[in-house]
């Protein structure tokens, strides 16, 4: 089917809406055609989106059921081993870092599964992140971190400050290793 049939397709009046026509979906925003990758033939409310259009929406225009995930590359650029980046609405906007590596690819100074733990301990103690899923004793380690973010904000705003202080956050969490390990092993 081609695009040209899709041009007489007009969405109505809500923020972010999908139009389909055949196996053809486009999301729009403010009536703006976005440009962005389905996921899931099956899934209709997943989009994968590019960076630019992060600066378009929001975090007060996100709206249940849908899902808009941070392209790959920029993801894993502004997040230490972010697999996927995600923004979505539960009760308020939130955005979504899952970190999931293979434990025999890792070549820090500490081990895999400990710099994740030191990782979880600072979000722990932080006001803005909160893990909400973890897998640790598989090869395949796996930490869920979500981190509400404004409704004022274009989501683009708030990726990059939660990068940011994600970033710190590993820092910290380096920190606290290096200093336990000088606990441990003085000279």
């Amino acid at each position: 089917m081609s695009n040209k049939n899709l041009k007489n397709e007009k969405p109505t009046n809500s923020v972010i809406e999908v139009v389909e026509k055949g196996e053809i979906r486009r999301l729009f925003y403010n009536g703006e055609e976005l440009s962005v990758n389905d996921l899931d033939p099956d899934d209709s409310t997943s989009f994968a989106i590019k960076e630019s259009d992060l600066g378009k929406i929001r975090g007060s225009d996100l709206q249940k059921p849908f899902v808009f995930i941070v392209d790959v590359e920029c993801a894993s650029e502004k997040f230490e081993l972010g697999e996927r980046v995600e923004f979505y609405y539960e009760d308020q906007p939130t955005l979504l870092i899952e970190i999931v590596y293979v434990n025999k690819l890792w070549e820090g100074f500490f081990g895999f599964r400990t710099w994740l733990e030191a990782i979880i301990e600072q979000v722990n103690h932080s006001a803005n992140f909160k893990v909400i899923d973890s897998e640790l004793d598989d090869n395949y380690k796996r930490v869920v971190i979500s981190c509400k973010i404004s409704a004022d904000d274009l989501l683009i705003d708030s990726l990059n400050s939660a990068a940011e202080q994600y970033k710190n956050l590993v820092i910290q969490a380096e920190k606290a290793l290096a200093k336990r390990a000088i606990e441990l092993y003085p000279s």
